[in-house]
């Protein structure tokens, strides 16, 4: 059977270590899931709900809370985000309804609408093929939160993100490198270039897209603050690079497609330890395998005591229909369009 590796932003981004590429890969995850993921993978679902039904209020809260209620008994509760609770939730769900109505920066935007049944481009599943043989392949997925035009503007790229910080211009600058918006940009232009009488390629034609992030600021009080960040370019040469490294990828993991444990790149260029002191999660694993003379058996029995395996599978996370299949191994598969 063909081997499927599957790239999404979130993985590219561990990429500065093979090892943590590799083992994210293999489908090594923590046992819980933490609240504060859950929380705003909850939020996601309010917010895609309220588009996809016209908007239906009560529709989008409740189903932020049912999503929450799933994961509610088994969630790893961070010390610093106790205050994330499901009465959290729902108060920041209604204010977002609220604002959704009356803040210019909701107001000044229109969702695309597919041009097969008229819903709204929120959450949209895309998978692009790129590389493959007789014996592997390795595909570029990502869920896009919105596609939508600002009002007397052009196209945008809209992605949701919940977050504690509170510095809000800082916060949406970090987004200005950051691969994911460009991932998406890629996933959509590649659409438009290949198959421009796709309902996509058409709806899109040869406009210029641009990015940007809303941002629901959280806090312990009962205030939520929703900020929009500028306008996110990506220019001709900046995506080149982006594809020129996106390749320099897919080159070193065909070439350590049958390793049985990559190197740890971590421990040599210092990404073990964020600068915040943030431990990757497979610390532990490495550290144990330092102590004891090498042993790469060790560090998979760590794994398998200290993880639960899961595919990954990116199509699956967040929201959108998470059981949109194509017949072909997932290559190229949009929501608005299903396979092209």
């Amino acid at each position: 059977m063909k081997r499927i590796i599957r790239l999404d932003a979130s993985a590219i981004k561990e990429s500065h270590c093979f090892r943590k590429l590799y083992l994210l890969q293999q489908g090594y995850r923590e046992k819980k899931l933490n609240n504060d993921i859950h929380y705003g993978t909850c939020f996601h679902k309010c917010a895609e709900e309220y588009e996809r039904t016209g908007g239906d209020e009560a529709a989008a809260v409740m189903a932020a809370q049912e999503l929450w209620r799933e994961q509610e008994s088994s969630l790893f509760v961070k010390p610093s985000k106790k205050y994330l609770t499901l009465a959290h939730l729902t108060m920041a769900c209604q204010m977002y309804i609220q604002q959704r109505k009356s803040n210019t920066i909701f107001t000044g935007i229109d969702y695309l609408k597919s041009p097969l049944d008229g819903i709204p481009l929120v959450e949209q599943k895309a998978s692009v093929p790129l590389y493959e043989d007789d014996s592997l392949l390795i595909l570029l997925q990502g869920t896009i939160d919105g596609i939508c035009r600002i009002k007397n503007g052009c196209v945008a790229i809209a992605d949701w993100k919940t977050t504690a910080s509170y510095d809000v211009e800082d916060y949406f600058l970090g987004y200005k490198l950051s691969p994911q918006l460009k991932t998406y940009y890629y996933l959509l232009d590649y659409y438009r270039r290949n198959y421009p009488s796709s309902p996509l390629g058409q709806l899109l034609g040869q406009e210029q897209i641009g990015a940007f992030i809303y941002g629901a600021f959280l806090s312990a009080g009962a205030i939520v603050k929703f900020e929009r960040s500028q306008l996110f370019w990506f220019n001709k040469q900046v995506m080149d690079d982006y594809e020129e490294q996106l390749q320099g990828l897919v080159i070193k993991i065909r070439a350590n497609i049958n390793a049985y444990l990559p190197s740890a790149e971590g421990s040599f260029n210092g990404t073990c330890v964020g600068p915040t002191g943030f431990k990757c999660k497979y610390f532990g694993a490495c550290a144990a395998e330092a102590q004891m003379n090498g042993s790469s058996e060790l560090v998979y029995h760590y794994l398998n005591s200290n993880f639960k395996k899961v595919d990954y599978k990116p199509l699956e996370f967040g929201g959108g229909n998470k059981n949109n299949k194509t017949k072909e191994n997932e290559k190229n598969i949009l929501s608005v369009g299903a396979t092209v």
